[in-house]
């Protein structure tokens, strides 16, 4: 589900970025504090994180913006049951990105 931008700039916690493999499109999974369960975001369009600050904005080709908080997380994809509905919906494989 993606979350959408009911409020101004909805935070994400607890995130990571993946990378689809055979299309190279990106998105975020993690906490929305607004929904207050995890969600899948829909592909980046634009992705900005400091690691000093441990803040970060994402902006999906859809036009929905997040506000990211705290640094990225590690998550399995084959254990987490957000993730594998995913990929066996868009019947794809994930890599994380690895940030900076």
């Amino acid at each position: 589900m993606e979350e959408q931008a009911l409020s101004p700039h909805p935070t994400i916690a607890s995130w990571n970025v993946f990378e689809i493999q055979n299309t190279q499109t990106r998105h975020i999974i993690g906490y929305s504090s607004h929904h207050k369960f995890d969600v899948i975001t829909q592909e980046l369009a634009i992705f900005e994180y400091n690691p000093k600050t441990k803040t970060g904005r994402a902006v999906t080709k859809t036009g929905s913006v997040y506000m990211l908080e705290g640094k990225p997380m590690r998550f399995n994809a084959k254990g987490n049951v957000l993730l594998k509905e995913f990929m066996s919906k868009n019947d794809c494989l994930i890599t994380f990105v690895r940030q900076i």
